[in-house]
């Protein structure tokens, strides 16, 4: 809902039950203002509720520094590549209960934020939750998704689960956009695919899906990352940031097969903190 005329600030929305919520969103990096903070929390000061929150919204890879020196417990600071990883999270939670219009309306939500790149800037990787997609990718080649999701620009993705970014980065090879879950229905790899996701109950039958086939783990098409890549992009990406793989990379000599990213000049680097990957060939 909007938010009442009620003391010194007015946030872009306010949730008020039990509860009261203020939240105040930004489309650009670094924009939060310090005044405006304390403004908002000022609207507390003429209010009943007993938990009180103002949710901070910017597309920013790491928290601004301006939600420290406001250093009030009430204020939250996420990210919208964190509120998109929570989107797929929803989705790939088989126990939840998503109706087809909340669906719908949460796929237009993670369609505008990709369109406005409020999740990052558009890289050719994108970072996936994985509880599912990992064992999927490594039976099937596939990644499977809700139906007509967008991947704007995306070329390859990283697979997040088990608190580490799993080794393989295979490219995209072909989509299908909607994909009926029904025994018998399709043949090939796909059939098999959805025959599995069905046995298996990871997927209901009778709703639609997008489906990915992806590079196999041998191919040279697939990114193979080295564990301290692994982690250093653990502690440093957010899943469902994208970021740029770096193939053939012009500033970077052609005999050398893997960079050390501490080493690339600022220059080539994003300026929006989002980490630079680069292409490595050992197998």
């Amino acid at each position: 809902m909007y938010p009442r005329p009620l003391g010194a600030g007015i946030p872009d929305a306010e949730i008020v039950s039990s509860c009261r919520l203020l939240i105040e969103t930004k489309s650009k990096h670094n924009a939060v203002n310090v005044n405006q903070l304390k403004r908002h929390l000022k609207r507390f000061d003429n209010s009943d509720e007993r938990t009180k929150r103002l949710l901070v919204l910017t597309p920013d890879t790491n928290q601004p520094p301006q939600i420290n020196k406001v250093k009030d417990p009430r204020i939250t600071w996420a990210s919208f590549a964190s509120l998109n990883q929570a989107i797929d999270e929803l989705f790939e939670d088989k126990k939840e209960v998503i109706s087809e219009r909340e669906a719908f309306l949460l796929r237009e939500l993670q369609t505008m934020l990709d369109n406005e790149e409020l999740i990052g800037p558009s890289k050719d990787t994108l970072v996936i939750p994985a509880r599912h997609a990992w064992p999927e990718y490594k039976e099937f080649n596939a990644y499977v998704c809700q139906a007509n999701r967008s991947f704007k620009n995306v070329t390859h993705l990283a697979f997040y689960h088990g608190n580490k970014i799993h080794e393989l980065v295979p490219k995209i090879l072909d989509s299908e956009e909607s994909v009926e879950m029904r025994i018998g229905l399709h043949s090939g790899e796909l059939g098999k695919l959805v025959d599995y996701l069905l046995e298996t109950k990871l997927r209901e039958e009778g709703k639609t899906y997008k489906v990915l086939f992806l590079s196999p783990p041998d191919s040279p098409e697939t990114v193979h990352l080295d564990p301290n890549e692994q982690e250093r992009l653990f502690n440093e990406v957010p899943v469902g940031a994208q970021m740029e793989l770096v193939v053939n990379n012009t500033d970077v000599p052609e005999s050398q097969t893997h960079v050390d990213i501490a080493k690339l000049a600022p220059d080539q680097r994003y300026n929006t903190g989002v980490i630079v990957w680069t292409k490595s060939h050992d197998k």
